[in-house]
């Protein structure tokens, strides 16, 4: 599925929400599917972990009634999303901020719980993947909200190395067909679960869904 037609599958979720919709998107790279979103009306906020980019731009801002917060962990990235925004005329949509994402890492699940506060429609994770961040994630994310993951599916390689992605890590490799349902089973309800092949072939795999129980559900779930 493009992120256009994930799009459609959130839009219809968050026209049933009461509260101004407002999303989060994690790992945004070079800002595409971020952008995206600001040309559909959004204000996006990036968010890097580099502490220059931190020390620079203090807290996350208060943002406008449409609201995404973009998240990557690198500023040539951020500094891509700007100027991508702003040759579109949508500057005004997007903003940055400093976040580290690795769970692993003191105050990541702190930082996340405070991004993540409702009102929140949606958290996106597009071509970027972390089990254990996305677990943390759906637990803490506000019943109601979407979660959308667009990534690659298991066995894809490489276009640099011919090597499958992530292959060694099991946090971050290739997803399965019907992984993130099984995953979450109980505690999202799926609206979009598609595999779908890239342009150069290698598999992908699109998932939109909505968390209809709480944390504990979810990590118990996760854990199963």
């Amino acid at each position: 599925a493009s992120t256009a037609a994930m799009a459609e599958e959130v839009a219809v979720a968050v026209a049933e929400a009461a509260a101004p919709p407002r999303a989060v998107d994690l790992g945004c790279g070079k800002g595409r599917d971020a952008v995206y979103l600001a040309s559909r009306g959004w204000s996006v906020l990036v968010v890097d972990r580099q502490r220059a980019s931190s020390s620079r731009l203090g807290a996350v801002p208060e943002l406008p009634y449409r609201s995404v917060l973009a998240v990557d962990n690198q500023r040539a990235f951020l500094d891509h999303v700007q100027a991508f925004a702003a040759r579109q005329g949508l500057s005004s949509r997007v903003a940055v901020a400093c976040v580290d994402l690795r769970t692993h890492r003191p105050g990541c699940v702190p930082r996340l719980r405070e991004l993540l506060a409702p009102p929140l429609q949606l958290v996106s994770l597009a071509r970027f993947l972390s089990r254990s961040l996305l677990d943390e994630v759906v637990a803490l994310m506000p019943l109601g909200c979407c979660v959308a993951v667009h990534h690659f599916g298991a066995g894809a390689v490489s276009l640099k190395s011919g090597r499958p992605i992530k292959g060694g890590n099991p946090d971050s490799c290739g997803l399965a067909a019907g992984e993130l349902a099984a995953r979450y089973a109980g505690a999202l309800r799926v609206l979009l679960d598609e595999e779908s092949r890239s342009v150069e072939g290698r598999p992908l795999l699109s998932f939109v869904a909505r968390k209809e129980s709480g944390g504990e559900a979810v990590r118990a779930g996760a854990q199963r």
